[in-house]
């Protein structure tokens, strides 16, 4: 009756000022209808996934993956790192992405198979602990917390066997750093300053006593590099706005380079710093690794080739960016545990339900 009576006090045509609206106007749906609706998708997803996990479980018992075969490590990769740019604010996935690469590195772009002796008990957890959440009855807060129990499931589930895209995903945001990267270094290039070249004329020499002293010599002049080395005609081509492939990631070491000396920021050594002899990378096998062992002179050397310290240091992160995406691109897909494929299937498709359902304001 009291509902009734409200909905009649509100005059025919007139705006309910009582109902939650959305910034454009609309009426926006009550925290208890969100609610419900989450919770009937809820059960989809339990109807829908909690059968292959089960399965799942079944064919591989307590959650235990196949014994991955042994995986051996390239012996032409240099099993350390090329490039250690300094460090930056990153996000989270910006940096299990370089933790990922770091590991493939290090490891000679071997993949290391998750090995835990808790798999059986992580994986009767997970499934128990879902089947719960899917099968509970709506409440008014059921669309609350929903991306920290994400997060903390996911984190367990990790421990089964990585993500089925989870690869994808590294790739992705390390090629999006590594396209920030390259964009940083072009600029502070086009900021940096020319190495300045010249020589200092020797000391006059002291005439003897009575001896008529010698003319004054010229004070010595700094030259310009940008003028006593004039630009060539080519202007070096632009970098690639996306690093689709190893094409362009070739491209952008040689763009970045390119830049670097038409700007006249290289000093041109007769006699490079002497530097450790690494094997040498093989370049049919690895074109970009290969490639950006031959330019490591330019920013990591006793003498780096580029003077101007902040286009060193901006173009030393991008070459330490395309390391670590060209060793996640070659890298081999580990082997799929199946009960942590169907966990992490299920666990993506409640975020996809609560991001569809959970619109209703706080």
């Amino acid at each position: 009756m009291l509902a009734a009576a409200t909905l009649a006090a509100v005059p025919a045509g007139a705006e309910d000022v009582s109902a939650p609206k959305t910034k454009a106007g609309a009426v926006q749906p009550a925290a208890g209808e969100c609610a419900a609706r989450y919770g009937a998708a809820l059960k989809r997803i339990g109807a829908e996934d909690l059968g292959p996990i089960v399965a799942a479980a079944k064919a591989a018992p307590a959650g235990a993956a196949p014994a991955p075969e042994p995986q051996i490590g390239d012996p032409s990769l240099p099993g350390t790192l090329l490039f250690v740019a300094q460090p930056r604010p990153r996000s989270p996935a910006e940096i299990g992405a370089l933790t990922a690469a770091v590991a493939l590195a290090r490891s000679k772009g071997r993949s290391a198979a998750v090995v835990t002796s808790d798999k059986g008990p992580i994986a009767a957890r997970l499934r128990e602990d879902l089947s719960d959440y899917l099968n509970q009855k709506p409440t008014p807060y059921l669309c609350s917390g929903v991306a920290d129990y994400l997060r903390t499931l996911r984190s367990f589930a990790a421990k089964l066997g990585p993500a089925p895209d989870q690869r994808a995903r590294w790739i992705a945001t390390q090629q999006k750093s590594a396209e920030r990267a390259l964009v940083a270094a072009a600029e502070a290039i086009r900021r940096g300053k020319p190495v300045v070249t010249g020589s200092i004329a020797p000391a006059a020499p002291v005439p003897p006593p009575g001896a008529e002293a010698a003319p004054p010599t010229a004070a010595p002049v700094a030259t310009n590099a940008a003028a006593a080395n004039p630009a060539p005609a080519d202007v070096p081509p632009p970098l690639p706005a996306q690093l689709a492939g190893p094409g362009d990631m070739l491209a952008a070491v040689d763009g970045l380079v390119a830049q670097a000396r038409a700007a006249h920021l290289v000093v041109e050594q007769d006699a490079p710093a002497a530097q450790p002899a690494p094997a040498p990378i093989d370049p049919a096998a690895h074109p970009v690794l290969a490639k950006l062992a031959s330019v490591k002179p330019y920013v990591v050397s006793a003498r780096p080739l580029i003077q101007d310290q902040p286009a060193r240091l901006k173009v030393l992160a991008a070459f330490a960016d395309l390391e670590m995406l060209t060793y996640l691109l070659e890298a081999k897909e580990p082997a799929a545990d199946p009960v942590a494929t169907a966990l992490h299937r299920t666990l993506d498709d409640i975020e996809t339900a609560h991001a569809a359902e959970c619109t209703c304001a706080p």
